[in-house]
């Protein structure tokens, strides 16, 4: 049953080789769904032949799809924005747990929104720094392509620092573990200079 639909993918879809031994077709198809109206398939089906260096008897495919009314918008666009929905989920749960955000301190309007914009501001300055903090080099870790809210306040946190006046200058001499002070004090340098 599943090669019916696998063979009328490939025949629609889009080609694309993005290795030897994979290939990846996307396309979209329209279906009259009655209240709806035309709603749209948009998939995206992957043909391995090798796995791991080794070739396979029987190709293996994997199957993505998504149903949408969305017009304007190209079938890879749609397809990477629902692979991301992850992401913003994760965003809220940082926000939630880590910024502690997850109460909200008065039953007055106002004082809420005040919260929420504090913690939202905060939330940003720790998106900039962890950003910043991102080069493997600089923290002698792993690389990845963001760092979680938490991890971002125990290396500020863990930092040590001292402040220093000397011939009428004031000084803030600090010094972390894994290359975070260099790395702080070269993004409070660019800040300071925009």
């Amino acid at each position: 049953m599943i090669n019916v639909f696998v063979g009328q993918y490939k025949a629609q879809g889009e080609a694309f080789h993005p290795r030897s031994g994979k290939t990846v077709y996307t396309g979209s198809t329209v279906h009259s769904h009655g209240e709806m109206g035309k709603v749209h398939l948009m998939y995206e089906v992957t043909e391995r032949n090798s796995k791991n260096g080794r070739m396979l008897l029987a190709p293996e495919y994997t199957i993505f799809s998504v149903w949408t009314n969305l017009e304007e918008v190209s079938c890879a666009d749609v397809l990477r924005l629902y692979r991301d929905r992850g992401t913003c989920g994760q965003y809220f749960a940082e926000i939630k747990s880590e910024l502690d955000l997850e109460r909200l301190p008065s039953g007055k309007f106002c004082v809420n929104e005040l919260f929420f914009q504090l913690g939202m501001f905060v939330n940003n300055m720790l998106r900039v720094m962890g950003q910043s903090l991102l080069c493997p080099e600089i923290m002698k870790m792993k690389k990845v392509t963001r760092r979680r809210l938490r991890t971002v306040m125990q290396n500020l946190m863990y930092m040590c620092g001292r402040v220093v006046r000397h011939a009428h200058h004031v000084i803030l001499r600090m010094k972390g573990a894994n290359g975070t002070a260099g790395a702080m004090c070269r993004l409070y340098q660019r800040l300071a200079t925009t």
